[in-house]
């Protein structure tokens, strides 16, 4: 079990840093993104 969320934070971190370096064309994606898990997780 930890192993699994090493691995989650592990990609979580990259993922962050990818984010950070494309900067401002990739928030309204984020922002869809955001909204559709917002959607899924109160159906």
């Amino acid at each position: 079990m930890v192993s699994r969320l090493l691995h989650l934070l592990i990609i979580d971190v990259l993922a962050t840093a990818v984010a950070l370096q494309i900067g401002e064309p990739l928030q309204p994606v984020l922002q869809q993104m955001k909204n559709n898990l917002r959607a899924k997780r109160y159906t």
